[in-house]
């Protein structure tokens, strides 16, 4: 892509392989990772130029990643609510669970633990995995295992091991179900911690 010149279309590939490259970064750098850094500074410059929202938002909720790993929690949660500003914009259904996922993940880091299982729990019921089962490739892991394996880990924190154990169980079902390894490595990772 460097040797090409920088036309819109050549803007557009890089901006694609950018975002495709975020999540794999996180899981095999980390998450809060100096390449993950590089990679959505690059992305965030190109997603400038770019009228497509589902690429924005990509680089968006990558930021929020990055700033939330790092404990920057205002700064992730001024991106978060973009994030949520862009999926009600679009009206895309798929960018909202990721972006209500990220929301309840930064109320849990804040300590919010009763809100955040509400949360989850309230959006839980509106993932579908024939829908939404293909944002795992995209985001670095299924919104549902994602969602699933957070109301498990409040509940265990809340003091509700019982029901943490069901969802972790839930997780690792649903994990079991897909075709990406990732997700499969969350389920098992949430499953083992709730067992620990």
């Amino acid at each position: 892509l460097t040797t090409l010149p920088e036309t819109p279309d050549r803007i557009q590939r890089e901006l694609t392989l950018l975002a495709l490259l975020r999540g794999p970064l996180m899981w095999t750098r980390g998450w809060g990772a100096p390449e993950v850094k590089q990679t959505l500074t690059r992305a965030f410059e190109l997603s400038q130029h770019s009228e497509e929202a589902p690429q924005l938002f990509t680089v968006l909720y990558g930021w929020a990643a990055y700033y939330g790993n790092h404990a920057e929690y205002r700064t992730a949660l001024e991106l978060i609510e973009r994030c949520l500003r862009l999926a009600d914009r679009n009206q895309d259904s798929g960018l909202r669970l990721m972006a209500d996922y990220m929301f309840q993940v930064f109320l849990a880091h804040r300590g919010e633990l009763v809100q955040a299982r509400e949360y989850c729990e309230q959006r839980l019921t509106q993932y579908d995995p024939t829908v939404h089962g293909a944002l795992a490739f995209r985001f670095g892991m299924d919104p549902g295992v994602a969602l699933t394996g957070y109301a498990a880990l409040t509940a265990w924190y809340l003091g509700y091991p019982d029901h943490a154990l069901t969802r972790a169980r839930d997780t690792w079902t649903l994990a079991q179900d897909l075709s990406h390894p990732p997700s499969q490595a969350a389920g098992a990772l949430l499953l083992s911690w709730v067992h620990l």
